[in-house]
């Protein structure tokens, strides 16, 4: 499980680069302010004016994929793709995944409630027109004091999950059978299931292969829209 959660927190630690653009976010979210809360369930992703964080060619990109990997191990699979068009795509996900199940009870320091729940983390990703890896796609929230990152398991079961994991952030967390959406604070080091009220929401793409500031991206935000 190292490779798989050293990878989870590598990725959205980008929380903390700079990226431009403002955008409020009306697609909905959840009912509180950070607690676990109701589990955030999906079925499809729907990316709107998605924003470039570290290039200006938004243009190289023609398709977005949702790809889950094998812990331990290359291997991977792609579990939906849609074109990428007008700074927008659309991925429907499958109802059910079989490939590539962990164990959640195997995740250091946290408490499943059911101790045979099986999860796998989906990622979103970037090709060219030749079917090329360019980069990745994030969703993330924005406020004056902080971000959060959006990410997406899959679980066989309902389950929840307690607990402060092996990079020291505190889950409390509720899934529900299928796919879910989870919440990372990386300022208060915390996972939730519902989505955080109060931010404005931003689709970003980072480009594979370019360098990424260190500085907090909201603080890049700020700078910018206060010279619009």
């Amino acid at each position: 499980m190292k490779k798989l959660f050293s990878l989870l927190f590598v990725a959205l630690m980008a929380i903390s680069l700079a990226f431009v653009g403002c955008r409020k976010d009306t697609g909905g979210g959840g009912k509180n302010d950070g607690g676990g809360g109701e589990a955030t369930t999906f079925t499809k992703i729907e990316a709107t004016n998605v924003e470039a964080y570290n290039t200006s060619n938004l243009s190289a990109i023609d398709e977005a994929y949702a790809i889950i990997y094998d812990d331990g191990s290359d291997a991977y699979k792609i579990i939906k793709s849609g074109k990428f068009s007008n700074k927008s795509f659309t991925l429907e996900f499958p109802a059910t995944v079989t490939d590539f199940l962990y164990k959640v009870s195997a995740m250091n320091g946290l408490t499943p409630s059911d101790k045979d729940a099986l999860f796998v983390m989906a990622w979103l990703e970037a090709n060219d027109k030749d079917g090329n890896y360019i980069g990745d796609f994030g969703h993330y929230g924005l406020t004056k004091e902080n971000q959060i990152a959006e990410f997406y398991i899959y679980l066989d079961r309902d389950c929840n999950v307690s607990g402060t994991d092996g990079e020291g952030f505190t889950w409390n967390a509720s899934g529900k059978k299928g796919w879910n959406k989870l919440y990372i604070d990386a300022n208060a080091k915390k996972v939730t299931s519902s989505q955080p009220s109060g931010y404005e929401w931003h689709w970003v793409y980072f480009q594979d292969g370019v360098e990424k500031s260190n500085s907090m991206f909201h603080k890049n935000f700020i700078s910018k829209k206060n010279h619009r």
